[in-house]
């Protein structure tokens, strides 16, 4: 059981790694799937984590999604009507990851 003020974790919910994950927009998929209006059970089997951290007092271990990576199969995962909120999740997730393939090094054959 992890114990208040414990090197590496913040408080008693969530590691210190799993607080910079979400601060880069990583989250646990039933929190990815509820923001972008997924459906859980068909995340669950499409979707891959890019990470894993450790959660709650027991230290469970939570996979960790990237909600960019999500979007490639976002008409498979959908819910029926996403709300406007949900939509307007998606597209600032399309603009980063539109910005950053601009900002990307270009190769050159």
């Amino acid at each position: 059981m992890v114990h208040y003020n414990q090197s590496g974790y913040s408080g008693s919910s969530r590691s210190v790694r799993a607080v910079e994950a979400e601060d880069h927009g990583r989250l646990p998929l039933t929190r990815l799937c509820r923001k972008y209006g997924y459906v859980r059970a068909k995340a669950k089997t499409i979707l891959e984590p890019c990470e894993a951290h450790h959660t709650s007092k027991f230290a469970n271990l939570t996979d960790y999604y990237d909600p960019a990576r999500s979007l490639r199969f976002r008409r498979q995962i959908s819910v029926q009507k996403p709300s406007p909120d949900q939509m307007t999740a998606r597209a600032a997730v399309m603009e980063d990851a539109m910005d950053d393939a601009r900002d990307a090094p270009r190769s050159y054959l």
